[in-house]
């Protein structure tokens, strides 16, 4: 029997502008201005794409327990999200290029529940 997913496509475009001012902060101002009015043409030219599957509407979705550990801190958090399985990070926007948190491991959150205290948002720290 076939199951309904949600998936979301995504592009992203780039073109190298040359733009003339003071600082960099006024060079990006200027160029998406410049875009946002039509005075400029935006990019065309795809560099990325690719789809995911941002929900199953499937009774296996459970929740999860994300464990992510902040490389600045030290500090170790998790956060409750739904998913289809707990071998991937999936559901969770956290990691991404730049970010100080890092992904440890996924599992089944009723594995956590009576450990953890709520903090906020979504997330949740283990109790000492």
């Amino acid at each position: 029997m076939k199951k309904k997913y949600k998936v979301r496509y995504y592009e992203c475009y780039q073109k190298t502008y040359n733009v003339e001012a003071d600082s960099k902060e006024e060079a990006k101002k200027i160029l998406t201005d410049l875009i946002a009015e039509g005075k400029e043409n935006p990019p065309e030219e795809c560099y990325d794409s690719g789809a995911e599957v941002v929900e199953s509407t499937d009774e296996s979705m459970m929740e999860l327990a994300v464990h992510m550990k902040n490389s600045m801190t030290g500090e170790e958090r998790i956060k409750k999200v739904r998913g289809i399985n707990a071998l991937s990070h999936d559901p969770v926007d956290d990691f991404y290029y730049g970010s100080v948190w890092t992904w440890i491991g996924t599992e089944p959150f009723k594995n956590v529940s009576g450990k953890v205290k709520h903090i906020g948002r979504g997330y949740y720290r283990i109790r000492n």
